[in-house]
């Protein structure tokens, strides 16, 4: 190392931000590679040893989380609601194992976003396993989403496990 470089000041995690790092000395320091667009994703499940019943337009709560490896896909266990913290595309796949309705002969699930239905996934009571994929663009920051039951009637969970499962992934 040069005696007026200055590598340890430029090997911060400020200095690998989305543009390529040059030292503000202009010393020997190489070149950082970008950092932003980093891809990554959030795995939730929904397990439980007792019989699940979801009314209608109830949120689905994860309860089980098995990967995140993106600080910017926060889930609140509390309301059952993500936030996706960064403008991106993301790709969510749900599903759901289901038994049955007290009324209804078919089940809906409802991906929502920001409190809108962005996509929906309808089979027969007798299909017992209901699946969707969405690919959402977000263009602001603290975009919402969650998986509500739009079936207009309370909905049984299959006593599987998992009862439900979420991927999201930034692409």
């Amino acid at each position: 190392m040069k005696e007026d470089c200055h590598e340890s000041i430029c090997d911060t995690e400020e200095s690998t931000r989305c543009l390529r790092f040059t030292c503000p000395r202009r010393c020997c320091c190489p070149p950082r590679p970008p950092v932003c667009n980093r891809k990554g994703g959030s795995q939730l499940q929904l397990i439980s040893p007792a019989k699940v019943f979801l009314a209608n337009r109830d949120i689905v709560k994860f309860n089980t989380i098995l990967n995140k490896s993106d600080k910017d896909i926060i889930y609140n266990s509390e309301t059952g609601k993500f936030t996706l913290l960064k403008p991106s595309n993301y790709l969510v796949n749900w599903n759901i194992s289901l038994e049955g309705t007290d009324v209804t002969p078919f089940v809906s699930f409802s991906l929502c976003v920001d409190d809108k239905i962005y996509g929906t996934a309808t089979a027969p009571v007798a299909t017992s396993f209901l699946s969707s994929s969405s690919l959402i663009t977000t263009t602001n920051t603290s975009t919402t989403l969650e998986l509500i039951n739009t079936t207009g009637d309370t909905v049984r969970l299959s006593d599987v496990s998992p009862m439900a499962n979420i991927v999201i992934a930034k692409i």
